[in-house]
């Protein structure tokens, strides 16, 4: 057989897709049968196959009925907890900080799970499995759930492949509710996928019941304050806290554990020419808590004068001012793997002397269909106290390329509006 592809358009990468393979005309191929010592040996042709095969392989399915070396551990666990909550989230916990994952990813395990345990470390998949394993230990159900990584590509359900999965996670039932489960990271809590997960669908391996499974996305939250005491002669001086929640919470526990807070502290300062101070952080391992970081900083000519007034931009280049989106259109959807939201907050003590002549006007600008919105207000307190809030919220994990136009526009007016400026006038 001969395949072309003629005049097929070029594909320039861009931010926030899963492969760009996921856009790119190719073929697939999967063996379906062959003939071994004479006689025919079939692989998957539909999807049941692919259960069957998954449910009782010695390395998935049948790995999670090889951990009654866990029944001390959930004798332990279960003396310590009554509710299915609190017993799944211990279980959880005492996994991912017994285990270190190796890094590698997959669906399936290379050695036996009490090995991989006693090593205390795996791949994705041991880890997870052995996760599963605990929580039946426990008493309740749990299941495999594998999946297409975002660097892997997507999985088309109409065609059985098993070539489509590279990883696996767990899913069980808390109070009627489907959870998902991961504990390849340290500071990842029960429930959130690692962002190379997020990828929409997985199979449950399981026979009784094997099905699709939404890889349900969770918020992410950033909360930026920047407060500062203006100077008349330009310079200010203040801190500038950061609170995450969510996947970015698990991301920035993971760079300050490596790389240490000060070094952190110091990379989330935009601006450059900023002289950066001490940085401390609260609840570094708690991680059901907002992981915050709080960073002394200060800036020098941060606003310009002309006569008796001084012009000021109140973010001093901290809030969101450059568009990641460069394009007029684009051909695939925009995929941030988790809805979001971004609040930014100044706090600004204007100098003595000075009152606020004019401030920008409040705006709000939303997306179609509730997709999203950009909000921002401005507040004057007493004769010497500005506030500035800003709000951006991306209610969606996935854009489609017909609503991009909108998704970059909003961008845009978002940049504009937080570089407009606070006018200040001496008395």
């Amino acid at each position: 057989m001969r395949y072309a592809v003629k005049d097929q358009p070029a594909l320039r990468p861009e931010p926030y897709i899963t492969t760009i393979d996921d856009y790119t005309t190719r073929l697939r191929f999967e063996l379906v049968e062959a003939m071994v010592n004479g006689r025919i040996q079939r692989f998957s042709q539909s999807w049941l196959d692919v259960d069957k095969k998954m449910a009782t392989d010695d390395e998935v399915g049948s790995y999670i009925r090889k951990t009654t070396f866990l029944k001390a551990a959930a004798k332990e666990i279960k003396s310590k907890y009554s509710d299915t909550l609190s017993i799944i989230k211990e279980a959880h916990r005492y996994i991912r900080t017994n285990m270190t994952w190796n890094g590698h990813v997959s669906y399936w395990s290379a050695s036996s799970p009490k090995t991989i345990f006693e090593q205390k470390t795996g791949n994705s998949a041991e880890i997870n499995l052995i996760l599963i394993g605990l929580i039946r230990e426990l008493g309740f159900e749990a299941s495999p759930v594998i999946l297409s990584t975002r660097s892997n590509g997507a999985v088309f359900m109409e065609i059985p492949m098993i070539s489509y999965f590279n990883d696996l996670v767990g899913i069980t039932n808390i109070g009627g509710k489907e959870v998902l489960l991961d504990a390849t990271d340290t500071f990842l809590p029960l429930g959130v996928l690692p962002d190379r997960c997020l990828t929409r669908i997985g199979r449950i391996v399981d026979i009784k019941h094997a099905n699709w499974v939404y890889l349900k996305p969770t918020l992410t939250r950033q909360v930026k304050t920047l407060q500062y005491t203006l100077d008349e002669s330009g310079s200010a001086k203040g801190s500038i806290s950061y609170s995450w929640q969510g996947e970015l919470a698990c991301r920035y526990r993971n760079a300050i554990q490596k790389s240490g807070i000060k070094k952190i502290g110091k990379e989330l300062i935009k601006q450059p020419s900023a002289e950066v101070g001490e940085s401390k952080v609260e609840n570094a391992t708690e991680i059901d808590k907002p992981l915050i970081v709080t960073t002394e900083v200060s800036y020098e000519e941060t606003f310009n004068k002309a006569g008796d007034r001084i012009y000021l931009s109140p973010a001093l280049g901290e809030a969101l001012s450059v568009n990641p989106f460069k394009y007029e259109k684009r051909m695939y959807p925009v995929d941030f793997g988790n809805p979001s939201e971004e609040v930014f907050m100044a706090n600004i003590k204007i100098p003595q002397g000075y009152v606020v002549e004019s401030s920008p006007a409040t705006q709000i600008i939303a997306l179609p269909e509730d997709g999203g919105r950009f909000t921002y207000q401005v507040q004057v307190h007493g004769e010497d106290i500005i506030n500035v809030v800003t709000r951006l919220q991306l209610k969606k994990p996935i854009y489609s390329s017909e609503e991009y136009p909108y998704l970059k526009k909003l961008m845009d007016m978002a940049i504009a509006k937080n570089g407009e400026q606070i006018i200040l006038k001496k008395k």
